[in-house]
C-alpha cells in the first residue's frame, strides 16, 4: 500500500512539473493567434486537480504509518476526496483523448508512434491506480475508526458513567 501511495505522489509531482513547463511554453510563445481557450481551460483544470491530489496525498500519508506510531484519533476531511477522484478522472479523460486521436489519425492515413501508446497506457495505469488507492485508503480509514471504537469501548469497561 505504501508503494501505491509513493508512486502516486511521484507521478503527481511529475505531472505538476510537466504542466508547469507546458504552461510556460504556451504563455511565452510569441504567437499572435494564441492557444485555443480549451487549452487554457484544460491546463487550469489539470493544475487544480494536481494540486488537490498532492494535498490529499500529503494529508493522507499519515494513515500509512506503521501501527505502533499511529494515533487513531485522526480524522480525514471528506473534501480531500475530491483531489484523487478529479485527478484520476482527468487522467482517464486524457487517456480517452489519446485513444481518440490515435483512432482519428489512423483513419486519415497518418501513422502513429509507439510513444502515443505508451503515453495512453501510463495515463490509464495511473488513473486506475489513483482510484484504487483512494478506495483502499477509504477502507483503511473505516477499519481504523472501527478499531478506535472498539478500543474506546474496552477502555470504558469498568468506569462509571453518569
Amino acid at each position: 500500500m505504501r508503494f501505491l501511495k509513493i508512486s502516486t505522489i511521484l507521478f503527481g509531482v511529475f505531472s505538476f512539473l510537466v504542466l508547469s513547463y507546458l504552461s510556460y511554453l504556451i504563455l511565452t510563445q510569441d504567437n499572435s493567434r494564441g492557444a485555443p481557450l480549451l487549452v487554457y481551460v484544460l491546463f487550469v483544470l489539470a493544475c487544480i486537480a494536481t494540486i488537490l491530489n498532492l494535498y490529499y496525498h500529503y494529508k493522507s500519508f499519515y494513515f500509512y504509518r506503521r501501527k505502533k506510531q499511529q494515533q487513531l484519533h485522526k480524522t480525514f476531511s471528506k473534501f480531500l476526496w475530491i483531489g484523487p477522484i478529479c485527478f484520476s478522472a482527468f487522467l482517464l479523460f486524457l487517456f480517452g483523448l489519446t485513444v481518440y486521436d490515435i483512432i482519428r489519425f489512423s483513419r486519415l492515413g497518418f501513422s502513429y508512434d509507439i510513444k502515443q501508446f505508451i503515453t495512453g497506457f501510463v495515463l490509464l495505469l495511473f488513473g486506475i491506480i489513483g482510484f484504487l488507492e483512494a478506495s483502499l485508503l477509504k477502507k483503511r480509514i473505516k477499519q481504523f475508526n472501527t478499531e478506535r471504537t472498539i478500543k474506546d469501548e474496552i477502555d470504558d469497561i469498568g468506569t462509571l458513567k453518569n
